[in-house]
């Protein structure tokens, strides 16, 4: 449980970019040794951090997910089921689509704006 707490308070010392480059850095490793040995080193293991927010889907993957989860594509393969969404995408209007993409659009800025508050190294808050 210690280590544990101690993981975690070494994870929240470092911004997200910063793990994020350490987990490039490991995976590249990872990639270069696994040739010469049967396992992957203790030291390419990637770093969990729970801060990292998902990147926002693009207007059209938005479109995809509503439309499959209003309920209207059940009974229907996977595949029927992401053409006819397709052939509807593209048959909106532009009018339509500057909608799905204002929306993309908003989402887009609320989800770079906010800022992840850095922890104060000195202990004090």
């Amino acid at each position: 449980m210690a280590k544990k707490a101690e993981y975690q308070a070494w994870i929240l010392s470092h911004t997200p970019e910063e793990i994020h480059a350490a987990n490039l850095a490991r995976r590249q490793l990872r990639r270069l040794t696994k040739d010469s040995q049967k396992t992957a080193p203790k030291h390419t293991t990637m770093l969990i951090d729970d801060r990292k927010v998902k990147a926002v889907a693009n207007p059209y993957a938005q479109f995809f997910g509503e439309r499959y989860r209003s309920g209207d594509l059940k009974g229907l393969a996977v595949k029927d089921a992401s053409r006819l969404v397709a052939s509807e995408w593209k048959a909106l209007t532009a009018a339509e689509k500057k909608v799905c993409c204002d929306f993309h659009l908003a989402l887009h800025c609320a989800h770079t704006t906010t800022e992840i508050r850095r922890p104060d190294r000195t202990g004090q808050g």
